[in-house]
């Protein structure tokens, strides 16, 4: 699995955007022109989406509490968006990792996120939809952001705009993300025959996650049927055997790089110091 997403080529044209950030957060400074893009402080996100002039901004970035962006975020944004991605999901992280909490999470999120919003666009599907950190055309949202209930995700998968996930335009916060909106299995049984009939692919894929365990499930259930197929069918159990270390070197592939970065750093500095 490659790690880090397609980076696209440095575009002429520089665009406008309107960030959103929640109140009592701040932006790092950005390696782009203070002229091209404006910050909103929020408290109801969907009033403020509407009180944008869509003839003013091409996109609207929405940032979540506590987030801190990269220097290069905007000019990221604007390097996809020139290309004709009209849809970002952001790459998240957590920091500091202070807890043993926080770094479970961290783990977790990265796994999640290489797995299924890297590893869909790599297979030419839309990446998962957090609903924050997240960049859209303006024009898009507007119409289709009327409050809090509105299922951003759920709607551009219906209209087949592609998600598009950049690995290495970076947000992080001191805590994980949850999903703003999630599809029930009852919903999801009744709107994936209609989702294949129109072609809907990316939407049939997020549709099929549904019906499947985590991948923390999924280690516990192969885990279980391997030891316990083992103890009274040794040869039956090499199925499972193999399925479980299919399922480790992919957890492992997914493992995130900058988990893996500190530690190093950390075991160098002591290093160091002895």
């Amino acid at each position: 699995m490659r790690k880090e997403s397609y980076r696209y080529p440095k575009s002429i044209q520089e665009h406008r955007f309107a960030i959103l950030l929640p109140c009592g957060t701040t932006l790092s400074e950005q390696k782009y022109p203070e002229t091209l893009y404006d910050i909103y402080f929020y408290h109801s996100l969907p009033e403020t989406v509407q009180t944008l002039d869509e003839t003013k901004y091409h996109m609207a970035i929405i940032l979540d509490k506590g987030s801190s962006a990269s220097h290069t975020l905007l000019s990221s944004i604007n390097n996809a968006y020139s290309a004709g991605i009209t849809a970002i999901q952001l790459h998240h992280t957590i920091a500091p990792i202070a807890t043993r909490k926080l770094k479970r999470q961290a783990i977790h999120e990265g796994i999640t996120q290489s797995l299924f919003s890297q590893g869909c666009v790599q297979m030419g599907l839309s990446s998962a939809f957090s609903g924050t950190d997240v960049a859209l055309e303006i024009k898009w949202l507007r119409r289709n952001m009327k409050s809090k209930q509105s299922n951003l995700e759920e709607r551009l998968l219906q209209q087949n705009i592609f998600i598009e996930y950049l690995s290495y335009a970076s947000v992080c916060s001191p805590t994980g993300r949850i999903p703003s909106h999630f599809i029930t299995i009852r919903k999801a049984l009744t709107t994936l025959p209609q989702a294949i009939l129109y072609g809907q692919w990316s939407y049939v894929n997020r549709l099929i996650q549904c019906f499947i365990p985590s991948w923390k499930g999924l280690l516990i259930i192969t885990t279980s049927l391997a030891v316990v197929t083992t103890s009274y069918n040794p040869l039956a159990s090499a199925k499972w055997w193999m399925l479980l270390l299919a399922l480790l070197f992919t957890l492992s592939m997914a493992f995130p790089d900058e988990l893996v970065r500190d530690k190093k750093r950390r075991r160098n500095l002591k290093f160091l110091k002895t």
